[in-house]
């Protein structure tokens, strides 16, 4: 019996000894398991200061968006002209003014670097004092036939004579003197250069204007964009998705190229650009049968297949999309009033839209109006406008700091003055250079 029971109590001890093991494997295996929670907790990478501050940033823009009116924003949107060579603080009615998002600069609005310095500074500074977000200015200098800085600048020989006559580096130089007398002038964006290759089909109207066949175009415009970009101008490449040798000015180009000689002649050197996120580009009127798939073909700026599924899907264009003139007759006498247009235009994915007159105000009612049923309008207008502030911040047009944007401060009569001569001191002395440069190269 003794030994009955010491037998039993052995193997009452060797279960309790075996289940505290089994516990404390159990137990192992629960902080082997924690650990390996807190191990995967631990590899969930907390957000960078950079992308923390993006992500500021980028709420500050939609908070700036949705603080304005639905006609402030497609104000914006708006590439308009203006008269003149000098600004009068009278030049519009505040009750009725809605800002646009930029001006376009001719020859006309230009006499001399002190007056357009004095013209463009007053402009701004008219803005601020009233409180409106101040606007981009843009030109056309490309240089040769299409140089509005004619008789301001130095000279600026032809996109074809520079691709003729210069290295590389030449170009840069020559490039760089007129990025910083352009900036200097207190102008943000350049409508240039033309990335089009010069075949027999568009050399009516392009002509000097190509630096000439593919092996040209693409290291010499990537110049001409390195150039403006390092010294604060926004380029904005031109003219996609290419050109016959009808002037848009007068009809309505349509280029009827099978889709292997569309990609190889007019698409490829816009698809080998790099830098797509942080430039323009204009859109153009001209028609390509090839490439529409799924709707008739329309006029390039007007389609969302070419602008919003080929330009920025396909080929990756982030930064603002502009059209061409929206009021030239190869849009007004095909079909396409001023409102639809405009409304098309929206839609298909334009961010800036071009119109070579002052008058602009009544378009913007007429968008509003229509916007109230179409969320579509809505919606790419809210894009645009987003992109719009996002560039003028860059570009110090306006103010960003501790998460907040503001439109700059008022400048007093004194300090206006002051900024214009040091300005100006500063555009005469690279215009110098501009000069010497030009003389050296071309007598």
């Amino acid at each position: 019996m003794k030994t009955r029971f010491i037998l039993i109590y052995a193997l009452l001890l060797s279960f309790i000894f075996i289940s505290c093991n089994k516990k404390e494997e159990v137990g192992n295996i629960k902080t082997v398991n924690n650990n390996a929670e807190n191990q995967q907790v631990e590899m969930i990478e907390e957000p960078s200061p950079e992308e923390i501050a993006q992500k500021k940033y980028e709420e500050a823009i939609s908070l700036f968006v949705k603080e304005m009116s639905l006609e402030e924003k497609i104000g914006q949107m708006f590439l308009i002209t203006i008269g003149g060579t000098t600004f009068s603080n009278s030049y519009y009615d505040l009750e009725s003014f809605i800002a646009p998002g930029g001006y376009l600069l001719f020859a006309y609005n230009f006499e001399n670097g002190k007056q357009t310095i004095d013209f463009t500074s007053s402009i701004q500074n008219w803005y601020s004092k009233n409180s409106f977000i101040n606007p981009f200015f843009s030109v056309d200098q490309e240089g040769g036939l299409v140089n509005r800085l004619r008789n301001v600048a130095s000279p600026l020989p032809s996109a074809k004579s520079v691709g003729k006559f210069l290295s590389l580096d030449l170009a840069q130089q020559l490039y760089d003197l007129s990025a910083k007398q352009i900036s200097a002038l207190g102008i943000q964006v350049n409508l240039g250069p033309v990335v089009e290759i010069l075949t027999e089909d568009n050399e009516g109207f392009l002509d000097s204007r190509s630096f000439g066949d593919f092996e040209k175009v693409i290291p010499y415009s990537e110049i001409f964009i390195n150039s403006m970009l390092e010294n604060n101008v926004f380029p904005v490449v031109k003219h996609f998705p290419g050109n016959n040798a009808d002037d848009p000015h007068l009809g309505l180009p349509i280029i009827n190229f099978d889709i292997e000689k569309t990609r190889n002649i007019l698409i490829s050197p816009f698809e080998k650009i790099e830098n797509k996120e942080n430039l323009g580009i204009l859109v153009a009127h001209s028609v390509l049968p090839s490439l529409f798939s799924s709707e008739t073909p329309i006029p390039a700026c007007l389609s969302k297949e070419i602008v919003t599924n080929l330009l920025k899907n396909q080929l990756g264009y982030s930064g603002l999309v502009f059209s061409d003139d929206l009021l030239m007759a190869a849009l007004q006498n095909n079909g396409y009033d001023s409102i639809t247009a405009i409304t098309m235009a929206i839609k298909a994915g334009i961010n800036i839209l071009m119109i070579s007159q002052k008058e602009y105000l009544p378009f913007i009612k007429e968008i509003a109006i229509l916007s109230e049923n179409d969320q579509e309008l809505v919606s790419n207008i809210e894009e645009s406008v987003s992109k719009i502030i996002d560039y003028k911040i860059k570009y110090g047009i306006l103010n960003y700091e501790d998460g907040k944007i503001s439109i700059p401060n008022a400048k007093t009569a004194e300090e206006l003055q002051v900024y214009q001569n040091i300005k100006y001191e500063e555009f005469s002395k690279v215009k110098e250079e501009g000069e010497e440069f030009y003389r050296t190269y071309w007598g």
